[in-house]
C-alpha cells in the first residue's frame, strides 16, 4: 500500500494519488497527532487531551481504541501499532510530506554551500511547493501540537528566506520584492525579512523605496519592541546614505542654490530623518512644489516615492542637512510662518483623522494654535493616515519646541490620542506627551502642562501605575481649576475617579465621578456626561447594587445613542450586559454583549472586544466555548499590556481547566495569574 501522508496544509492521506477516506474529525486528529511524531509513541493521555481538551468523557480511552481500530482498517496493521504507553504510526516506506520537505531543504543548503545556486533554488522551490497552506489547516487546533507546528513554520520561513535571497543573487529581485512585501507584513518583527526586502529594492534600482522601507522597519521595531534596527539593517542604511551623499560631496550649494529653493530645503531639513508629504513644500513657500523638484534634480532632496496613502514623500539626506547647518549663515532660513503653516496643516489633518475615530471627552475644551488646510489633501483612511504620519507628528512636536510654539506641541500630542488609544500605541502616546510637556514647562504654558499631564495620567492608568496616575491627574486638575477650564477639570476628575475605582476605593470614585459629571454638564459636553454617568453606574455595579447600576448605565446609554457616540454606546451595552447576566437574564445579557462586541469590532477597539469576550465567556454553555472566548481575550490583554485584566482572565482559565481535570494547564494559568498580580 503506497501511502502518502500530507500535513502541510489540509490534512490528507493518499494511496496511489487517490484520497483515503478517514471519517470523523477525532480519528483525523488522532492520526495527525501520531504523524507529528512518526515512528515514536504518543501516550493515550496525550491523545485524550488533544481530542477532548475540556471535559473528556469517561469512555475516552475506549474511544481511542475504537479510533485506532478504524485507522488500522484504513491504513493497515503495519502502520498503526500499539507502542506503550500509547500508539505510534510506523511510516516505513510510506512518504510523509513533512519529512520530504525537511530532506529537500537540507539538500538545498548543501547545494548552496557547494556553489550550485541555481540547483539550490530549484530544490527549494520544489520543497516549498509541498506546502498547501497552514499545517493541519482543516482540523481543530490543539495547544499540544503547537511546538511541532511552530518548528515547521520556522523551517518554512527559513526556506522562503533562503529562496528569496537566491532570487536576488540570481537576478530576479522584482519577484523577490513582491513576495517580501507580504512576508514583512505578516512577520513585521523579523529583521532578516526586512534586510532581504531592502536588498531586493536596491538590486531592482529602487533606492528611494529602500530608504522608505528602512524608516518603516525602524518605526515598527521602536513601537513594538522599544529597540532600534540591528547591525545589518544599520549597515544597509549607511550604505544607502553614503550613496546619496556621493553626488553632493563637492556640490557648491551655498553659491548656486536659489534663495527660494534654500528656504524649502531648510524647512524640509527641520524634520530630520522623517520623510514628509509633498504638501509641506507648498506650505513652506507658495511655489514650494516647483522648488522641491529643483532640489531633487540637484540631488539635495530625495524623492522617496508614494506612501501607503498615495502621497509623494521627500526627505533631505543626512549630509545635506549637515551642510545646511554648517552654512546656516549663508543660506536663507526657513520662513517661520511657513513652518507654522506646516504644523497647522499637520494639526488640521490629525483632527480630521481623529473625528472618524472614537471621540475622547478628555480635552481642554478649546483650541489655541492656528490651523492651515493643505490644498487638495484629505484623510480617507484615518488609521492609515496616523500610521503613515506618526513619525512626522512626533517630529512636528519637536519642531514646535524649536519655534517656541508650545500651543502646537501640546495640541499635536493631544491629537494623536484617539488613534493611540484605539490601536494600542503607548510608545507614540508617551513620546509625544513627554516631549510636549517638557516644551510647555520650558515656556511656562500652564494649559499645555495640564493637558499633557492629564494625557500621561491616562497612560499610567492603562499600565496599572496607579500612584503616578493619581499624581498626574491631581496636578492637572489643580492647573485646570486655576485656569478656569471646566472641561479640563472634568477630564482630570474622571481620571481620578478611575484610579480609585480600580483600587476598590468606591466611595472616593463615585465622589470624583459625580464632580466630573457636574463639570461636564457645566461646559455642555454630552459625550463626557455620558461617560461620567456610565462610570457612576460601573461603581454601583462593583458595589453589587444592580438596580442603581441599571439606572445610571441606561441613562448614559440613552444619551450616548442620542448623540451618536458609537464607542460609548458599545461600552455601556457591555456594562448593561454584565448587569443582566448577574440578574439571571441570560438572553438579554447575550443580546447586549453581542451588540457590544459587534460595536467594538466595527470601531476597531480591541480592548473593548476583550472586555465583551470575557463577559460572553461567562454565559457559554460549555467549558470549551468559555475557554475559547477567554483565551481570545487573554491574547488581547497580553498584547496591550493590561496586566490586571490579564491576571483575572488567566485565573478564570485556570479554574476552567482545573474543573475539566487538566491539572497541568490549570496550574500554569493560575501561576501566571499570581505572577501578574505580584507586579501590580
Amino acid at each position: 500500500m503506497g501511502l502518502e501522508f500530507r500535513l502541510l496544509g489540509p490534512f490528507e492521506v493518499r494511496d496511489d494519488d487517490r484520497p483515503v477516506p478517514i471519517h470523523g474529525v477525532k480519528p483525523r486528529q488522532l492520526l495527525a497527532s501520531l504523524l507529528l511524531h512518526p515512528d515514536r509513541p504518543v501516550s493515550v493521555d496525550r491523545l485524550i487531551e488533544v481530542l477532548w481538551p475540556i471535559d473528556p468523557p469517561r469512555s475516552a480511552a475506549a474511544n481511542i481504541q475504537t479510533y485506532i481500530s478504524g485507522l488500522r482498517t484504513c491504513l493497515g496493521d503495519d502502520h498503526v501499532v500499539r507502542y506503550p504507553p500509547g500508539y505510534a504510526v510506523v511510516i516505513g516506506p510510506a512518504d510523509l510530506d513533512v519529512a520530504s520537505f525537511l530532506r529537500e531543504t537540507d539538500e538545498a543548503i548543501r547545494l548552496r554551500r557547494l556553489g550550485y545556486l541555481a540547483d539550490a533554488q530549484r530544490t527549494l522551490e520544489g520543497a516549498l511547493a509541498r506546502w498547501r497552506g497552514s499545517p493541519l489547516a482543516d482540523l481543530p487546533p490543539s495547544p499540544l501540537w503547537q511546538v511541532e507546528l511552530d518548528q515547521l513554520t520556522e523551517r518554512r520561513l527559513a526556506a522562503l528566506s533562503e529562496l528569496l535571497d537566491l532570487r536576488i543573487r540570481l537576478g530576479d529581485p522584482d519577484r523577490a520584492v513582491a513576495e517580501l512585501r507580504g512576508l514583512t507584513a505578516e512577520h513585521p518583527l523579523r529583521e532578516g525579512l526586512w534586510v532581504l526586502l531592502i536588498r531586493a529594492l536596491v538590486a531592482a534600482g529602487r533606492r528611494a523605496d529602500a530608504l522608505t522601507v528602512y524608516a518603516e522597519v525602524r518605526h515598527t521595531l521602536a513601537e513594538e519592541l522599544g529597540v532600534g534596527p540591528g547591525p545589518e539593517l544599520q549597515r544597509l542604511h549607511n550604505d544607502l546614505l553614503a550613496a546619496d551623499a556621493a553626488p553632493i560631496a563637492s556640490h557648491p550649494v551655498g553659491q548656486q542654490l536659489p534663495a527660494d529653493a534654500a528656504i524649502v530645503l531648510r524647512g524640509l531639513a527641520a524634520f530630520g530623518d522623517a520623510t514628509v508629504p509633498a504638501w509641506f513644500a507648498g506650505a513652506l513657500l507658495e511655489d514650494g512644489e516647483e522648488q522641491i523638484e529643483r532640489l531633487v534634480t540637484a540631488r539635495l532632496a530625495v524623492d522617496a516615492g508614494p506612501d501607503a496613502l498615495g502621497q509623494r514623500r521627500y526627505r533631505v539626506p543626512v549630509l545635506v542637512r549637515m551642510l545646511a547647518d554648517a552654512q546656516s549663515g549663508d543660506w536663507p532660513q526657513p520662513d517661520e510662518a511657513g513652518l507654522v503653516r506646516v504644523l497647522g496643516g499637520l494639526l488640521s489633518l490629525a483632527e480630521q483623522a481623529g473625528q472618524a475615530l472614537p471621540h475622547s471627552p478628555f480635552g481642554p475644551g478649546q483650541t489655541i494654535a492656528p490651523r492651515w488646510k493643505p490644498p487638495a489633501t484629505g484623510v480617507d483612511d484615518p488609521v492609515a493616515w496616523f500610521v503613515t504620519e506618526q513619525d512626522t507628528l512626533l517630529t512636528g512636536i519637536e519642531v514646535a519646541g524649536r519655534l517656541n510654539r508650545s500651543d502646537f506641541a501640546w495640541e499635536l500630542a493631544l491629537a494623536t490620542v484617539p488613534w493611540c488609544d484605539l490601536a494600542g500605541h503607548p510608545e507614540v502616546w508617551e513620546t509625544g506627551h513627554q516631549t510636549a510637556l517638557a516644551i510647555c514647562r520650558r515656556l511656562d504654558d500652564q494649559l499645555g502642562v495640564a493637558v499633557t499631564l492629564r494625557g500621561l495620567g491616562q497612560l499610567h492608568l492603562y499600565r496599572d501605575e496607579y500612584a503616578q496616575a493619581d499624581a498626574a491627574f491631581g496636578r492637572a486638575r489643580l492647573l485646570f481649576a486655576q485656569l478656569g477650564q471646566p472641561a479640563g477639570v472634568a477630564a482630570a476628575l474622571s481620571g481620578l475617579g478611575a484610579v480609585h475605582r480600580v483600587r476598590g476605593e468606591l466611595d472616593l470614585a463615585v465622589d470624583y465621578y459625580s464632580r466630573a459629571l457636574e463639570s461636564f454638564v457645566e461646559c455642555a459636553e454630552p459625550s463626557g456626561e455620558a461617560y461620567a454617568r456610565g462610570a457612576i453606574g460601573q461603581v454601583w455595579l462593583a458595589r453589587g447594587n444592580l438596580d442603581r447600576a441599571q439606572e445610571w448605565l441606561q441613562s448614559a446609554l440613552d444619551l450616548a445613542e442620542a448623540i451618536g457616540d458609537r464607542h460609548r454606546t458599545a461600552h455601556l451595552r457591555q456594562a448593561l450586559g454584565s448587569v443582566a447576566r448577574r440578574e439571571g437574564r441570560e438572553q438579554d445579557a447575550r443580546g447586549l454583549l453581542d451588540q457590544a462586541l459587534a460595536g467594538f469590532t466595527t470601531i476597531g477597539d480591541i480592548h473593548g472586544e476583550a472586555y465583551a469576550l470575557v463577559e460572553l465567556g461567562r454565559l457559554e454553555q460549555t467549558p470549551a466555548e468559555a475557554a475559547d472566548r477567554l483565551t481570545r481575550a487573554l491574547h488581547i490583554y497580553q498584547r496591550l499590556g493590561d496586566r490586571r485584566a490579564e491576571a483575572d482572565t488567566a485565573e478564570r482559565l485556570g479554574q476552567l481547566h482545573g474543573a475539566a481535570g487538566q491539572r497541568e494547564l490549570a496550574a500554569a494559568y493560575l501561576d501566571e495569574a499570581r505572577r501578574l498580580r505580584a507586579q501590580l
